[in-house]
């Protein structure tokens, strides 16, 4: 399945299809590394005219990883979300010979 319609039938990716843990895998980190606007366009490609099975598929498959990593590892993960995009940008600017 290619990535485009893979939110249809509620996959975050085309890969996230070809087997269960690799769709919660996926679900993860597409989640952690992307912003909130593009997790909301992979909701929205997930919605064909009023069937609305895609995103419904796919927030619920997020809550499970989500309450996962919270009851498991006490992880928030949009927390986590946000220190590895902050942490994205910074590589522009880390100073790899001085490590402190």
């Amino acid at each position: 399945m290619n990535d485009a319609d893979a939110p249809k039938l509620g996959f975050v990716s085309g890969y996230a299809s070809s087997e269960a843990s690799e769709d919660f895998a996926e679900i993860y980190s597409i989640y952690i590394t992307h912003t909130e606007a593009c997790w909301q366009k992979i909701l929205s490609d997930a919605v064909n005219g009023t069937d609305t099975s895609g995103r419904d598929a796919i927030i619920a498959k997020f809550n499970i990883v989500k309450n996962y990593f919270k009851t498991s590892w006490n992880i928030d993960i949009t927390q986590l979300r946000d220190v590895i995009l902050k942490r994205f940008d910074d590589i522009k600017t880390l100073d790899l010979i001085n490590l402190k």
